[in-house]
């Protein structure tokens, strides 16, 4: 599982119109999707100012770890191409867990479907 943020960004996004924030958005997640992916990887959705990525779904392979670490780092350039609505850079916080991953769909009115990745 890959997991990234942008760091800092709520105060940001309090100070802006929502277009503003929801373009800036679009444009930088678009460009992570534009990403090679790694081989059976899944994009989660983006939620808030953060993005995931599953590897090794449905399927690993041994160098789905280097794959996804590899993803991680051409993440961290591309986040570099503009700055933040503020100006600003913009910095990147970015995490991966290797380890089983659950999915499943959670809820009784809204339903959702979402991936965990377990200890």
């Amino acid at each position: 599982m890959l997991f990234a943020d942008i760091v800092g960004f709520t105060p940001v996004a309090q100070r802006l119109p929502p277009e503003e924030v929801v373009d800036f958005l679009n444009r930088l997640f678009s460009r992570f999707d534009a990403l090679p992916t790694p081989t059976a990887s899944r994009r989660s959705r983006p939620f808030g100012d953060a993005y995931m990525v599953a590897g090794g779904l449905p399927a690993t392979g041994p160098t789905q770890p280097e794959a996804v670490c590899a993803m991680a780092l051409a993440m961290s350039r591309r986040r570099a191409r503009g700055p933040a609505p503020d100006g600003s850079a913009v910095q990147l916080r970015v995490g991966v867990a290797t380890g089983p991953v659950v999915a499943g769909v959670i809820g009784a009115r809204k339903f959702s479907y979402d991936l965990w990745a377990t200890p």
